[in-house]
């Protein structure tokens, strides 16, 4: 059996936690939000409709590890979920004029009150999440990924070529869906909203309330924060956009539109019991808003724009992990064992959105916050022992700004 080993690094993240006892795909439907985020959420949605808004209202659900098997029988792959840290989904459901692909119904488990867990992005729409974050922990965010688009996996591109000695890793990144005429791509639409950046704004993150728009149009995000603040948000800084551009996203709601998913991670919490019960109860809401004047102009956002990624060398812990190398081989007396490194896929095969999307390729989640990391081939038919040895994450200088 020859695989590769995947080591997805957070810079917010150190070793591995313990796995959550948790059980299959929970789901927020049953569970009620605190009183005052539930208030918030009801003066919202009241407004909207008021203003004659189309409205409709979403779940969160807790993707564990249990619930691979879901998409391994559609797509293949898990989406690189983590077992100590998985990821919080919505699922939406869809406006009538909206297209069906039924293929995405129940990608990742089944789903309640016929929603979706992908959804197509309308020019005049808006997704809003009501939150109150969790308890502190060492990295919390919120996302949006366009998840499958039309197109055909082009043989000529550049990184199409440079992997073709490596099926395994081709197979992964050019990915048709379940629909054939889509390709899986997972990839980010520009920078996310992490704890950092939502603390620089406004002042604290885990354990408070804080609002996200996810829209391409600026109009919406206009009237949309006003509403929060009708609604009872205090302050305008508690407010965080996610701007769509489409220049880089195909928008609309028919068949060739780009489907989009949303996803949160958090991880780490200082306390896993609290960690584990916001996980439970995912006091979060989530609407889709769209605008009842279909003829009004649209201000759409410009492409996105990366901030400078920075990181802290390691480069003076080298000859520490060549001793622990060395002991780990002298430890299991095989002092000529075979050595290999661990490659960054961003440096490798460019796993950035927006150069994914163009291709189109699978980005694997990627994330301004993460470097994935392979290993080479490896064995284990004849009972070998892979020994993994490297440096644990440093705290970081601080995730994206």
């Amino acid at each position: 059996m020859k695989f590769h080993t995947f080591c997805f690094v957070f810079t917010a993240m150190l070793v591995s936690a313990p796995a959550l006892s948790s059980s299959n795909n929970y789901s927020n439907s049953d569970h009620p939000l605190p009183k005052s985020l539930e208030q918030k959420v009801k003066n919202f949605r009241a407004d909207l409709e008021a203003r004659g808004y189309q409205v409709a209202q979403g779940n969160w659900h807790l993707f564990t590890i249990e619930d691979c098997k879901f998409p391994l029988e559609t797509i293949g792959i898990c989406m690189g979920n983590n077992p100590a840290a998985p990821y919080v989904i919505p699922t939406l459901p869809l406006w009538p004029d909206e297209f069906v692909d039924d293929t995405m119904k129940d990608l990742l488990g089944p789903t309640q009150d016929d929603t979706w867990w992908t959804y197509r992005l309308d020019k005049r729409e808006a997704l809003v999440v009501l939150a109150q974050l969790p308890p502190p922990g060492r990295y919390f965010s919120i996302e949006t990924y366009v998840f499958t688009c039309e197109g055909k996996i082009n043989t000529d591109d550049e990184i199409y070529q440079s992997v073709q000695a490596d099926p395994f890793m081709q197979s992964i990144l050019f990915k048709k869906s379940p629909n054939l005429s889509r390709l899986l791509t997972f990839a980010s639409i520009g920078e996310n909203n992490n704890h950092v950046v939502i603390e620089q704004q406004s002042g604290a993150a885990f354990d408070q309330q804080r609002f996200f728009i996810i829209t391409s149009d600026k109009v919406m995000k206009r009237k949309l924060t006003q509403a929060l603040l009708r609604a009872g948000v205090p302050a305008r800084n508690q407010v965080f956009t996610e701007p769509v551009s489409p220049d880089l996203v195909r928008l609309g709601l028919g068949a060739g539109a780009d489907d989009l998913m949303i996803i949160a991670r958090y991880a780490h919490p200082e306390d896993e019991v609290a960690g584990d019960q916001w996980r439970q109860q995912l006091p979060l809401a989530v609407f889709r808003v769209r605008d009842p004047d279909a003829a009004r102009a649209t201000e759409p956002f410009p492409f996105p724009v990366r901030d400078e990624r920075i990181a802290q060398s390691e480069l003076e812990l080298e000859g520490d992990v060549k001793e622990l190398v060395a002991a780990v081989k002298q430890r299991w007396g095989q002092p000529n064992a075979k050595v290999g490194e661990f490659e960054s896929l961003l440096l490798k095969v460019d796993l950035l959105g927006e150069h994914c999307l163009p291709r189109p390729m699978n980005c694997l989640g990627d994330n301004s916050d993460t470097d994935y990391q392979i290993s080479p081939t490896a064995r284990i038919d004849s009972g070998e022992v892979l020994a993994v040895v490297g440096t644990s994450a440093r705290p970081p200088v601080m995730p994206h700004t």
